[in-house]
């Protein structure tokens, strides 16, 4: 668990000094499910005295599970390894290569402790300690009700800074003799695609399972008959999406969150002068699934994820102008304009489509489970692996009969990837 110790390495990161005093802290367990099964969360409080005077300084704290599920899957360790890896050595580097008002945007990480570092090694102990942005006004959005144009364009804003500084750490190595070095250690993270199930054919095949059942159930009379039929589409259209989150040796690649749904953003607002809260910056969380791939993926899962198919349809194209606009304010127009220009953002957008349309209906009706009464919900899976890579088909059906929300959001992402596979007829 977290230790005293633990506790002092972090603050004398976070205050730059060894000259304090801890007085007393306290951690408490985070409760939301929906923070995810791929840690265990706690808020730590510390009391320190410091250049005289006391202050209160709070962290966020992400263990590694240690279920038997994750135990057993060997899947968590190394997407425990890349968030730390990310974490505790890219972002540093990251941040360092945008100007200095231009902030990486995620949390600062002030302790980090994988299994590689522990003698003897410890799942339980594994740790990263992060800046709570609580405390700097960002918050998580209390639903999962699909994002408006100026939610968009804040997300938009930090993602550009997101993959605005891979490009520009890129061009920082470029005759750097740690590059190689980089290269090397990022390859060795980043190697965990035959062994992630999310993210593996094991996961994309029940997804596809999942949709023609719920298909089959909800659209009776087009594909009750034909569910075998959509089932073998379907998983031609997952093994070329899989083929996709790979780099590119067509596009430019930077650091993907490649996560991006509701509950990995944070939000901060100021009031416009009408007195309405704005969206105006973000921070994102959760990054045990970054990827090294053009960024065009980010920005469709992004979209998929957090808004109706309508609005979509209506400002695709404005937001990835507003987008590209934005990487402009952080690397050279010579950089954008042979490494990344908007033709080929605009290209990639279109060659890639698929992958947001699939992608969608894989993470979606989990993501959605807020919106269905909790009386309704089935009680939580005994086993996570098990859960996630059965046939869900009848479940997305009854969470449809049992939310009007849920129902409209799954059965316009379902019905948009059955016309993109030419099988809404």
């Amino acid at each position: 668990m977290i230790s005293r110790k633990d506790v002092e390495s972090a603050l004398q990161n976070y205050l730059a000094s060894q000259d304090f005093s801890l007085e007393k802290y306290e951690f408490r367990t985070f409760s939301d499910g929906n923070l995810g099964f791929m840690g265990r969360h706690f808020k730590i409080t510390t009391w320190v005295t410091f250049e005289g005077s006391s202050r209160q300084i709070d962290f966020f704290a992400k263990l590694a599970p240690t279920s038997r599920t994750h135990q057993t899957a060997r899947t968590t360790s190394n997407y425990f390894t890349k968030e730390v890896f990310t974490y505790a050595y890219l972002a540093p580097k990251l941040d360092a290569c945008l100007l200095p008002r231009a902030k990486f945007p995620v949390p600062r990480c002030f302790l980090s402790r994988d299994a590689a570092a522990l003698t003897p090694p410890s799942e339980d102990r594994r740790l990263l300690l992060l800046e709570d942005v609580s405390r700097l006004n960002f918050r998580l959005l209390e639903d999962v009700q699909p994002l408006d144009l100026a939610h968009c364009r804040a997300v938009l804003r930090s993602l550009a800074r997101f993959h605005a500084s891979s490009l520009l750490l890129q061009e920082s190595l470029v005759g750097d003799g740690e590059s190689n070095t980089l290269r090397e250690v990022a390859k060795e993270v980043f190697r965990s695609d035959f062994l992630n199930w999310m993210s593996g054919m094991n996961w994309a095949f029940n997804c596809a399972r999942s949709m023609a059942t719920a298909a089959a159930l909800i659209w009776t009379e087009r594909f009750d008959a034909a569910k075998e039929s959509v089932l073998i589409k379907l998983n031609e259209a997952w093994e070329r999406v899989y083929a996709m989150a790979y780099a590119s040796d067509k596009y430019a690649n930077v650091l993907c969150h490649a996560d991006l749904w509701i509950n990995n953003m944070m939000f901060s607002y100021e009031k416009n002068p009408e007195g309405k809260e704005v969206p105006v910056d973000v921070v994102f969380v959760d990054l045990q699934f970054v990827h090294y791939t053009p960024p065009t993926l980010d920005l469709l899962l992004f979209l998929h994820l957090c808004t109706r198919r309508e609005f979509r349809d209506e400002n695709w194209r404005d937001l990835l102008e507003y987008y590209h606009t934005e990487i402009g304010k952080y690397v050279s127009t010579k950089t954008l304009e042979t490494r990344f220009p908007f033709t080929s953002l605009l290209e990639s957008f279109e060659e890639f489509r698929e992958y947001g349309r699939l992608k969608s209906i894989g993470y979606l009706p989990t993501v959605l489970e807020g919106l269905v009464p909790r009386e309704q919900l089935d009680e939580q899976e005994p086993d996570v692996l098990e859960g996630m890579l059965k046939d869900r088909g009848h479940q997305i059906f009854r969470y449809c009969k049992a939310s009007e929300a849920y129902r409209t959001r799954i059965e316009e992402s379902f019905q948009e990837c059955l016309e993109g596979l030419n099988l809404w007829i």
